[in-house]
């Protein structure tokens, strides 16, 4: 299957920091992706009075401990 036709398996939250809870939850991504012959992304919730890590940050957490998510994509928003 090609790249643009590969399933996605994805986790959405909004990882204001990242805990064991975190490592855990992208580790298993990863694994049923691969087993899965899926490609690993994330959807980051970003509230408006920011995060504790900025956007370049965890990317570079990302690419360091987990090379096989290919994209992290960021949505802003204000909880109500």
């Amino acid at each position: 299957m090609n790249d643009a036709m590969k399933k996605v398996a994805l986790t959405i939250g909004k990882f204001d920091g990242f805990h064991l809870g975190h490592q855990t939850l992208l580790s298993d991504i990863v694994r049923l992706a691969e087993k899965q012959d899926m490609t690993p992304k994330i959807l980051k919730l970003v509230t408006s009075d920011g995060g504790i890590f900025d956007a370049s940050e965890i990317d570079e957490f990302l690419k360091e401990s987990y090379p096989s998510i290919e994209e992290v994509r960021y949505i802003t928003f204000t909880p109500r």
